[in-house]
């Protein structure tokens, strides 16, 4: 949050940063890459099992480290194991998300959490 920097000096990025969760995605200004691989999923096992949890934030579903997830190609320079699955959602429609498209707030967002 942008008060952070107030808090402790050190933290003065916080406060002026541009390139800082959440953030703004303006979609005038998406740039196809038409060269990008694709996005791969692979798992270890069939199934993904893992444990849900209600934070009174949001919902995370963790998933188990004997099946591991993994995420690559796209844009990652290497792979990335999924560790958790995290969902963001508001009491009211249009308002949950937390990064906006063209300044606008979803129902909801799904983010993820790698190692």
């Amino acid at each position: 949050p942008a008060f952070w920097g107030l808090v402790n000096s050190a933290w003065n990025l916080c406060t002026i940063g541009k390139r800082q969760s959440p953030i703004n995605i303006n979609t005038s200004q998406i740039i196809f890459d038409p060269f990008l691989p694709p996005l791969r999923l692979t798992m270890e096992g069939k199934k993904v099992s893992g444990t849900m949890l209600n934070t009174g934030r949001h919902v995370i579903f963790r998933l188990d480290k004997h099946n591991p997830v993994n995420i690559s190609g796209g844009p990652l320079l290497y792979n990335h194991r999924l560790e958790e699955i995290m969902m963001h959602f508001g009491s009211e429609n249009g308002i949950g998300s937390e990064h906006l498209m063209n300044k606008e707030s979803a129902a909801g967002e799904v983010s993820t959490g790698e190692g």
